[in-house]
């Protein structure tokens, strides 16, 4: 088996160096043995086979992906070595190895490692000299927390330190992830949110995102006993995978169970939205679950988006649905549909306006557009 082969292999490694396993025809289980050798040899030894391995890459083809095993298993020993190791590689080499040693740093140091990928990777003026070899440097050491360490609060706070959005939202992402494909709830209580902090929130949101694509009951069982940690968006996200699997039952649980009633707010503005072509009367009934007339308003103009110029008829069913043909909220709704209908089709705003539906809108298109013109 393969942890006897690698015992065998470790004093061989030692006498051959890399002849025993780069000469093994089945190189991914050849790895594995490597990777297990690699753990008996000292920093002296290590370097020797790394000298070795990169002496050969135009040999043999595995020799380079060996180079990179063997630097990472210094750098978790010694990552000051194995930073020196790498710095004397030429420019080529050093970028294709720099993973490796980052994820080495960052399996025996995080913090460590973290410092070297921000620092190690600017020029003396500060700016970087690689964005992207750096991005994926604090990827593959964040990942590396995650999977060998499982410290999802070293993780996160790791995260915090970042200011780039694009970055934040990479590694938040990659955090959701896999704590998604661990064990979701037991995660995340090992973790200290700030619902005030823009990172926690934005983790926070990757987490209910990624979760609720995988298991929408789950999510939303964990989320009725943590409201305080999900947001808004996070709410959108549950109800909209419970409505997309059809989980009607524990949409309304979802719905009535949420305590804070902006959070119920969105997650009917959500479903109302969802809902809107394919289902006008469902749509028009989560909308008027809405408490809040201003994001009644909102949700509504959302809801319109998603009806497009499809059907003229739909727009104005979904407006008197809602709202009282008087209502003073439905104004500028209908304001707005008509002048972005009539962009589309004249003739049927025209009919529209002449049936005298709208009591508060002009009779006549050009008197409409005075209309618009004066409440710029």
């Amino acid at each position: 088996d393969i942890e006897s082969r690698a015992s065998e292999n470790d004093a061989i490694a030692k006498e051959t160096n890399l002849d025993s396993f780069l000469s093994d025809v089945d190189w991914d289980l050849a790895k594995l043995e490597l990777d297990l050798a690699l753990e008996g040899l000292g920093p002296d030894e290590l370097q020797e086979m790394f000298i070795d391995a990169l002496a050969r890459d135009l040999e043999e083809k595995n020799s380079f992906e060996a180079a990179g095993m063997i630097l990472e298993e210094i750098a978790l020993q010694d990552p000051l070595v194995g930073e020196a190791l790498l710095n004397a590689l030429s420019p080529a080499e050093k970028t294709k190895l720099a993973s490796a040693l980052a994820k080495g740093w960052a399996e025996g140091d995080p913090m460590g490692a973290w410092d070297w990928i921000t620092v190690s990777w600017m020029d003396p003026n500060g700016e970087y000299l690689d964005r992207k070899l750096q991005y994926s440097l604090f990827y593959d050491a964040l990942d590396v927390v995650l999977t060998r360490r499982k410290e999802y609060q070293v993780a996160a706070d790791l995260v915090r330190q970042e200011y780039e959005p694009e970055l934040k939202e990479q590694l938040a992402e990659l955090i959701a992830k896999r704590v998604v494909s661990d064990n979701p709830s037991d995660a995340l209580s090992r973790i200290e949110f700030d619902s005030d902090d823009e990172i926690d929130q934005a983790i926070l949101d990757a987490i209910v995102d990624e979760w609720s694509q995988r298991d929408f009951l789950g999510v939303k069982n964990w989320a009725l006993s943590n409201e305080q940690q999900v947001s808004e968006l996070g709410v959108r996200k549950v109800a909209k995978q419970l409505l997309l699997n059809e989980a009607e039952l524990d949409l309304l649980e979802f719905h009535s169970g949420l305590g804070d009633v902006d959070k119920r707010d969105a997650a009917a503005a959500e479903v109302g939205r969802l809902t809107a072509r394919r289902e006008p009367d469902l749509a028009t009934h989560w909308l008027n679950a809405i408490q809040s007339g201003p994001r009644k308003q909102i949700a509504v103009k959302g809801a319109l988006y998603e009806l497009g110029h499809d059907d003229f008829e739909a727009t104005v069913g979904l407006l008197d649905g809602v709202y009282d043909v008087r209502s003073a909220d439905r104004l500028p709704l209908m304001t707005d549909a008509l002048l972005s209908w009539s962009r589309v089709d004249v003739g049927i705003v025209e009919s529209y306006l002449a049936s005298g539906r709208e009591v508060y809108l002009p009779r006549t298109l050009d008197e409409f557009r005075k209309y618009v013109e004066s409440s710029l």
